[in-house]
């Protein structure tokens, strides 16, 4: 075994520049396993710091919100005494939304926590200035603060039904969020008193152990507690995925490319087997076992594999280190400190060996049945050709796949069934490599003939000659493509769905809402003109609207399923309702919705519009007349009735989404009848992106005068900007992936041409003997890499789009398109690969002298 190593480590040496091209293809693999392995430890563990940081260190919130149930004393300690809860903290809801007293239903929800470590790590604990409440104190939202001229240490009084009136310090300012724009937080033990809730708590933060089994505490709390809910913080769960999501499309990239070095070694021991046919039928004749020359490929795949993993790791370790400062910007994760994960380094290491020894058991096969007499006649061993027929069925297969594939798209196809059909279609390509890419070259061939007749020919002919080579090069080049090519149209489909779904539940990017904390909130109506100056500015204001009641309700059409609340009024029941006025054209321009039936536009004083919710459940229909009361609650309470005539339904209206009992009029009604002229929200686009920060600042600094005190401005192009952060991820991640099996194919495809050169050396030799220029040396050797870069790109291409079109109808994407562009950028690198792998063998064989060449030998 010793002389076999030996023996594999002197092949190694003699050809030295192969050798370094093969433990440069592996290491290039390893590098890519070991930096996706160390990176996506080093951001898993930066991740679950920030989105803790965001949403607290607590597993579950469990109780009875919305509901006048309240957990006691003895719930909460059943609930910790589960074996699996850490810790728990309770929180008090003191009034329901069900029969909320009249005196705190124009007041921020009252919110009790215990001043607890536990409870500090609820989002909403989220203090901005000052401290956590004691007895008798209050933090309060920014916005309320600022509406009500409140700063820490200011006294304010809120009532506690059924008691009285209580002034309270403000011990400290939530930080500003629409989120918290509708709560206060009290201590819980004071408010319970306050509130006679003692030893009650409405909700309960519950922290699990590590090795915790949260379904099974899920279940626990189902068993022992009747129609309690339990937030089982999704949220959480799912910003915590958006990096663990990449975690599998990491690996899978990192594992095609170490199977794209595979390729290159298997490519590079048969070009080496190839080329030493003559010393190995030598070791044959002095006595050599084929077992021995079996050992002694497999021997020289274990020091190949070996020093490519040692450099892969080593480089791999080093480039995290070195691109850790610049992994903020790319993938947008800060990263404080490199995490190295000992044991899966060590697996990766040893296990890219195993693969590399593995992948040549092929090679070595061949090699112990060489026969010496075929050795030295020069005849090189060629695979076995596949018989006409098995062509033909694997042909016919492939062409039946395809066409499925289109009909299943335009049917109502199984998603599996799709993904089965595209990844058969690509293993039977690979298993047709040879017969698919020598009708490609011999097509290739034809279509350069009239341009380059000899040298299109000869290139062709040499690139079917040494088929056993060229075939793993283009099997390495159609995984670079495939992996580019549906990677990005599956990035792509998902952008598009994405920015649908983003743009229906935020319809434009800015909001600048009233602060002002009653039921009808608004602002001076003025600076509504003078943003509509700005130019690139695009507004849709939403006027203040007033709360009514209905007085002629028809109770026996409302759907005896709304879970809404009815009121008394004269004896009679009815529903509480609001009336404001929306330009519904201008915002269906924008934000597009559904006419169900009757109109939205020209409205008269006297006409309204309403969703096809509000419809459903009241059975108001469109020619209905409606008569309604501001309700006492209303700025206007005590004005005279008035009727709205119902002239249209729509589908919904996307910038209020959660308006379903909203009587939209025109925006001259309310001004008419109460001479309102308020403003709750307005919402607007900044058209040119380049102005963005400019308009911004302009808007912000108008907002700082007086009469605008009561309305704070809003970005909500925030939940955009964090899903184009995770496109930007796996951007990068994609395109990184496939430049690393780009180079490696090159790597490759340098090899085999460094190969194919040597061995037409003879060839050539006589061209230039019979005249032939160095320069038709050089152009046919370009030629040869050109078709067969060409080549593998054009299967990789065919490959692709079907591929392509069965994941994205298996991801139910209505429309499909082919990136054209992306096709056209592959075809124009490919050409470059093969001019680039065949550029440095072509000019050293121009320079050599090839006429001494045919005396050799």
């Amino acid at each position: 075994m010793n002389l076999t190593a030996q023996l594999a480590w002197r092949f190694l040496k003699a050809r030295r520049a192969r050798s370094i091209f093969a433990v440069i293809g592996i290491s290039l693999g390893v590098m890519l396993l070991i930096i996706s392995q160390i990176m996506m430890t080093t951001l898993e563990q930066s991740n679950e710091k920030t989105v803790l940081e965001k949403y607290g260190d607590f597993d579950l919130v469990s109780g009875y919100n919305g509901s006048t149930k309240k957990l006691s004393a003895k719930d909460l300690q059943t609930i910790e005494g589960f074996p699996d809860v850490d810790q728990i903290t309770p929180m008090l809801f003191p009034y329901a939304s069900k029969d909320m007293p009249a005196a705190v239903a124009s007041q921020p929800v009252y919110i009790g926590f215990k001043h607890h470590q536990l409870a500090m790590e609820h989002p909403l604990v989220s203090i901005g200035k000052g401290g956590f409440p004691r007895a008798q104190e209050v933090v309060i939202p920014a916005r309320y603060a600022k509406a009500k001229g409140l700063d820490v240490d200011s006294e304010i009084s809120f009532p506690f039904p059924p008691g009285d009136n209580v002034k309270v310090r403000v011990s400290g300012i939530l930080n500003e969020s629409e989120q918290l724009n509708n709560i206060v937080i009290f201590d819980y033990d004071w408010l319970a008193t306050q509130t006679h809730n003692e030893n009650k708590a409405t909700a309960v933060m519950v922290k699990l152990n590590q090795s915790a089994d949260k379904q099974k505490v899920i279940e626990d709390l189902k068993d022992h507690f009747e129609d309690i809910s339990i937030d089982q913080r999704k949220a959480m769960t799912t910003e915590k995925e958006q990096l663990g999501g990449l975690k599998p499309i990491v690996n899978g990239l990192s594992i095609t490319v170490l199977l794209g070095s595979l390729l290159i070694v298997v490519s590079t021991l048969q070009m080496s087997v190839q080329e030493r046919q003559k010393e190995l039928a030598t070791l044959r004749l002095l006595g050599g076992k084929p077992a021995q020359l079996f050992y002694m490929v497999i021997w020289e795949a274990f020091l190949i594999g070996t020093m490519a993993a040692l450099v892969g790791t080593v480089t791999g370790t080093v480039l995290c280190y070195a691109l850790s400062n610049i992994a903020e910007q790319f993938i947008g994760y800060s990263i404080q400190s490199i995490s190295i994960p000992a044991k899966s380094i060590i697996i990766s290491f040893f296990g890219s060996i195993l693969l590399t020894v593995l992948a040549t058991t092929i090679p070595a096969l061949s090699t112990s049945r060489l026969s010496p007499i075929a050795a030295y006649s020069q005849k090189i061993s060629k695979s076995k050709a596949e018989s006409k027929g098995t062509i033909i069925g694997l042909s016919m297969i492939l062409l039946l796949l395809a066409a499925m594939t289109f009909a299943v798209h335009k049917s109502v196809g199984s998603g599996s069934f799709s993904i089965l059909l595209g990844v058969s279609f690509v293993l039977i390509m690979f298993v047709m490599t040879p017969t698919v890419l020598r009708i490609i070259v011999t097509a290739l061939t034809f279509l350069l003939r009239p341009f380059y007749q000899m040298e299109s020919m000869i290139a062709g002919r040499n690139a079917l000659k040494r088929m056993r080579r060229s075939q793993q090069i283009a099997r390495v080049l159609t995984l670079a493509v495939i992996v580019g090519f549906v990677g990005y149209m599956i990035l792509q489909a998902v952008v598009s769905q994405t920015e649908k779904t983003i743009s229906k539940q935020y319809p434009l990017d800015y909001v600048i809402q009233a602060t002002e904390a009653s039921y009808e909130p608004g602002f001076s109506s003025s600076i509504i003109k003078q943003i509509d100056h700005m130019n690139g500015v695009e507004t849709i204001p939403v006027q203040t609207s007033i709360l009514t009641h209905t007085l002629d309700l028809d109770i026996k059409k409302v759907d005896s399923n709304w879970n809404g609340q009815f009121m008394t009024v004269n004896g009679k029941k009815e529903i509480l309702t609001s009336v404001g006025g929306l330009d519904l054209e201008k915002v269906r321009n924008t934000a597009p919705f559904e006419i169900v039936k009757g109109r939205i536009d020209h409205l008269k004083d006297d006409e309204a519009v309403i969703t096809k919710q509000f419809s459903e459940d009241i059975g108001f229909r469109v020619g209905d007349t409606v008569t309604l009361e501001p309700d006492e609650l209303s700025e206007v309470s005590g004005k005279k009735p008035f009727t709205l005539r119902i002239v249209g339904v729509v589908d919904e209206v996307p910038i209020l989404p959660d308006e379903d009992l909203r009587f939209f009029t025109n925006e001259t009604t309310l001004k008419g009848l109460f001479h309102l002229q308020k403003t709750e929200q307005i919402f607007f686009n900044i058209k040119d992106q380049s102005e963005k920060g400019h308009i911004k600042a302009k808007i912000e600094k108008l907002m700082e005068n007086p009469q605008y005190q009561d309305a704070i401005l809003y970005d909500r192009k925030e939940e955009m900007d964090k899903f184009y952060q995770q496109y930007k991820q796996r951007i990068v991640l994609l395109g990184s992936s496939v430049l690393i099996i780009t180079l490696i194919a090159l790597v490759g495809l340098m090899n085999s041409m460094a190969s194919n050169l040597r061995e037409s050396k003879k060839e050539f030799a006589m061209m230039r003997a019979i005249g032939g220029k160095a320069w038709q040396i050089v152009r046919l050797a370009l030629y040869e890499g050109i078709v067969i870069s060409l080549a593998g790109c054009i299967m990789g291409l065919i490959s692709s789009v079907i591929l392509g079109y069965n994941l994205l109808s298996a991801l139910d994407v209505k429309n499909l398109e082919i990136p054209y562009v992306i096709i056209f950028i592959i075809l124009l690198i490919s050409p470059l690969l093969g001019i680039l792998s065949a550029l440095p063998s072509a000019l050293w064989l121009s320079k050599s002298n090839l006429v001494r060449s045919v005396f050799e030998d």
